[in-house]
């Protein structure tokens, strides 16, 4: 598990150009969490570097092992510098937030409403453009809105850009780590390509003491979403069920359905109702078991799909979280989710 690495900082300017190489940075942490708005966030210390206005800076910091190339674990925005004086050098402990938080800070002002017909994607970009951010990736889609859809004043552009992307069945908005906004059609985590696969032995990358947790009470094995109607017809219905043999908490195994109902979701159309639908019965399903596990710091992201084999367990599953210190030799302690075939 002993693996020679190290860690850097680079000041960026709020264009996210390298300015420089900060030289005197020591200690930190980073936390990424996919089930939060704001994924990603930590603190830095940073000795000296008494010129630098902070506000009109951001961060972008790497990780190396020494027979490796860097790899970036972010861009972020830095706030509330507190700092102290001592030996003749500045102590200053700064907070870090990733770019999700500018689509977070802006509200809209009055009332937005996006009238039938408006291509999704379009509007998407649109809304990242207005916070004055020009780097984005978003999958271009062809679905349009089906009906009016209004946001009221004081919404953030991140509720009303997640808001549009489940609408078409999209990933939330993400950062990766050049700094680019993303935004990807939602696939499951079964389908997802394995990045990476941890088993004992002399070359493991993860410590022994995991641990794997379950949850089975009331995992319904049917989701229905129910679309509201704008008009006198009735609204769209999504359906999900599970009925794999290999599931225990399939219909096949439980003998009866369980079934979660969830409405006033938006959907494009029928298709997207139905993935929607399975979409939550795959997470209503992956709760039941996750992982807590200790690894070596490694160039993988939320979402990714990894594999573990120890002793009788093979078993593959969704990074949810990580949580890093910028310490070399410091491990990554993270919660997978396992994956369930539906």
């Amino acid at each position: 598990m002993s693996i020679a690495e190290e860690y850097f900082v680079d000041l960026l300017n709020n264009n996210d150009n390298l300015v420089r190489r900060l030289s005197s940075t020591t200690q930190g942490s980073i936390s990424m969490n996919v089930n939060k708005p704001i994924r990603s966030g930590g603190k830095l210390r940073v000795l000296g570097e008494e010129d630098i206005n902070w506000q009109n800076h951001r961060v972008q910091i790497w990780h190396r092992r020494l027979d490796e190339d860097p790899w970036s674990m972010g861009v972020y925005l830095v706030s509330a510098p507190g700092y102290t004086n001592g030996e003749g050098a500045t102590d200053r402990t700064i907070e870090l937030h990733d770019k999700t938080k500018i689509l977070d800070d802006d509200k809209i002002e009055e009332s937005l409403s996006l009238a039938a017909g408006a291509i999704v994607t379009a509007e998407i970009e649109e809304l990242i453009l207005s916070t004055g951010e020009p780097k984005m990736s978003i999958t271009e889609s062809s679905h349009m809105i089906g009906s009016t859809q209004t946001w009221k004043a004081g919404t953030t552009k991140l509720r009303i850009i997640n808001d549009l992307l489940d609408y078409i069945n999209y990933f939330s908005i993400w950062v990766d780590g050049e700094g680019v906004f993303r935004g990807e059609p939602y696939s499951r985590p079964s389908a997802r390509p394995l990045v990476r696969t941890f088993q004992r032995g002399k070359d493991s990358l993860h410590m022994n003491d995991w641990t794997r947790e379950q949850d089975v009470d009331s995992v319904p094995n049917k989701v229905v979403v129910l679309v509201e109607s704008d008009g006198d017809e009735e609204g769209l219905r999504g359906v999900a069920e599970n009925n794999n043999p290999e599931s225990p908490y399939s219909f096949v195994n439980v003998g009866r359905w369980i079934v979660e109902v969830e409405d006033g979701v938006e959907a494009a159309d029928e298709a997207a109702a139905d993935a929607i639908a399975m979409r939550r019965l795959i997470s209503l399903s992956s709760p039941s078991a996750t992982i807590s596990i200790r690894h070596a710091v490694l160039p993988m992201r939320m979402n990714d799909v990894v594999r573990v084999v120890s002793g009788s367990i093979d078993t593959t599953a969704v990074v949810e979280r990580m949580d890093f210190k910028l310490t070399p030799g410091s491990l990554c302690k993270a919660v997978w989710r396992e994956v369930m075939s539906l």
